[in-house]
Order: C-alpha cells, then structure tokens, then sequence
C-alpha cells in the first residue's frame, strides 16, 4: 500500500510540473495495466523533493494522517537546476 502510494504520488508530481522532453514524453506519461498504475521505469532513481504528514485537501476523509514523499524525475530536476523553473 505504501509503496503503491508513493509511485502514484510521484507520478501525479511528475504530470502536475509538465511535458516530458523529447523521447522521454511518452514515457514519463501514467500507463496502466488494465485498471492498475504501472510504475514508470527508473522511479527508483527520481530525485527526493519533500515529505510532508497529512497533505490532503479533504479533511472530511477521515483515519489516520498519510505520510507522503514527492519525486521527481530527473529530466525535470536537470531542467529545474538549469533554467530556475519547472517544465511546463
């Protein structure tokens, strides 16, 4: 479950900062496997972001607060530490 949830975290980060670039763009993009999230390749290499306890936007949901790490790829990283700015 957990692990589930951090490649799912990071590959919403990852759709949320933008297009991948070039030959990436395909891959950086959700695939699924029927109805399940398939984990992109080389999530393992993503660089660490942050981590934050009970990020939500529904307070109504209820439990025990989700601690949650953000990723990101790192094209993106490069281009970030290049240019100032995420890809849009």
């Amino acid at each position: 479950m957990k692990r589930a949830l951090l490649a799912g975290t990071a590959i919403l980060f990852c759709a949320a900062i933008g297009h991948a670039v070039g030959s990436d763009e395909t891959a950086q993009r959700p695939q699924y496997a029927g109805d399940k999230l398939v984990r992109p390749g080389g999530y393992r290499e993503w660089i660490y972001l942050s981590s934050g306890l009970g990020m939500n936007y529904n307070a109504s949901m209820g439990g025990p607060e989700l601690f949650t790490n953000v990723f990101v790829a790192p094209w993106a990283y490069r281009e970030f530490v290049a240019t100032g700015k995420w890809v849009e």
